[in-house]
């Protein structure tokens, strides 16, 4: 969801794999960082919050 009134804090609770696999690689980590933010929780804060 896009909605801006609907930005949990779920997709940045399940982030640290994706993090922990990208460390030595931060526009990886950045990218896929957000795109595991837009499957569930697509508001831009959320995302912003999860590079």
């Amino acid at each position: 969801m896009a909605d801006p009134h609907i930005a949990g804090n779920g997709s940045i609770m399940r982030l640290a794999p994706v993090a922990l696999y990208y460390a030595n690689n931060s526009p990886l980590a950045m990218k896929y960082c957000a795109d595991s933010s837009r499957t569930t929780h697509a508001a831009a804060e959320c995302i912003d919050a999860c590079k």
